[in-house]
């Protein structure tokens, strides 16, 4: 076999060997080239997704910038908002604290009011009191016996001297400190009192009744009859340092009212004294004196019987108690039992 039969033999095999090498290399390539295909197919794929994707999600971003800005501006319009209502805040602080300053100050006017109104009332309650005492009525007439006075004690010892256990002294010095009164007091009329509602609000009336308290009959010397009933019986009783009792004691009948003084004694016996009536218990025999209780009171309404027809003892009083009846035989025998 010549060289280049061996040469072309070889090459012929070198080729086979090539071809074949070449040939199971393009199908590895081949094979590779396909699969590289698919999986750029598939990456094309996922990439048109990842795309698709990504402008989606650049769509949503730029909605999400949108309501970002929008929330940014919202947020800026809040904190506006905050702002002014701080501010406002602020100022209705202040204004609370200025409230509250002015409240303090109105709550003390109000109490300063208040207290005010306070003592008005008590003033005026105590103003309604004081008129509505000289009215004389139920237990207030206690308040007009006033033995202890200076005015009536000095008095009492100037007309009668001092007081002795001689009874005949005692009598005597009763009808002395009873005409005195009858010479030194003029009778007058009670003007027109008036009287003060409950209320401030209410109506003003008017009554014609004022009883004076003794020191006023004396330096007045003047009064009606409870005012000259009321400081006979203080004169008495200050006269006697208190030992026996001395009452003043009222008749009524439908028009009017009349006041006297009457003095208990021992054994069931009662003296009246009268001196606006100018009438006292044994005045016939011209001396002061004591008769059985129903002897002196039938003697006593009797002398007041023409001018006031039907009157009868509604109740006695002293600077200790008051006490109502329901007519005279009541008295009668509430005073026997009371000088038994």
């Amino acid at each position: 076999m010549s060289k280049s039969t061996i040469v072309v033999t070889v090459f012929l095999i070198i080729s086979v060997i090539v071809s074949g090498v070449l040939f199971m290399q393009k199908g590895n390539v081949n094979r590779e080239l396909s699969e590289t295909t698919t999986q750029l197919v598939s990456t094309q794929e996922q990439l048109t997704g990842t795309e698709t994707e990504l402008t989606n999600t650049q769509s949503e971003l730029t909605d999400t910038k949108s309501e970002l800005a929008d929330t940014q501006g919202k947020l800026t319009v809040s904190e506006n908002k905050v702002t002014d209502t701080e501010a406002k805040l602020s100022t209705t602080e202040n204004q609370l604290e200025d409230t509250k300053s002015q409240l303090s100050g109105v709550t003390t006017q109000l109490t300063a009011t208040q207290d005010e109104n306070t003592r008005m009332t008590n003033n005026y309650s105590s103003l309604r009191a004081q008129i509505d005492l000289k009215l004389g009525r139920g237990e207030d007439s206690e308040k007009f016996i006033t033995p202890n006075d200076p005015l009536v004690v000095a008095r009492a010892i100037q007309i009668a001297g001092t007081y002795t256990q001689d009874a005949n002294k005692l009598w005597r010095d009763y009808q002395r400190l009873y005409q005195w009164v009858v010479d030194n007091i003029k009778y007058n009329y009670d003007t027109n009192l008036p009287l003060l509602p409950m209320a401030m609000s209410g109506d003003l009336t008017w009554e014609q009744e004022y009883w004076r308290m003794p020191e006023e009959t004396l330096n007045n010397k003047v009064g009606d009859c409870e005012d000259m009933a009321a400081l006979l019986a203080s004169l008495m009783l200050s006269y006697n340092n208190q030992q026996y009792g001395v009452w003043a004691i009222i008749i009524r009948n439908q028009d009017s009212g009349h006041v006297a003084v009457a003095l208990p004694v021992v054994g069931k016996e009662l003296s009246i004294l009268d001196p606006a009536g100018k009438y006292y218990t044994g005045y016939r025999a011209n001396w002061l004196r004591s008769f059985e209780v129903g002897v002196a009171v039938s003697d006593w309404l009797a002398a007041w019987a023409p001018d006031m027809p039907g009157a009868k003892i509604t109740a006695v009083f002293s600077d200790d108690f008051y006490k109502e009846f329901s007519g005279t035989q009541d008295f009668i025998n509430w005073a026997k039992t009371y000088t038994d």
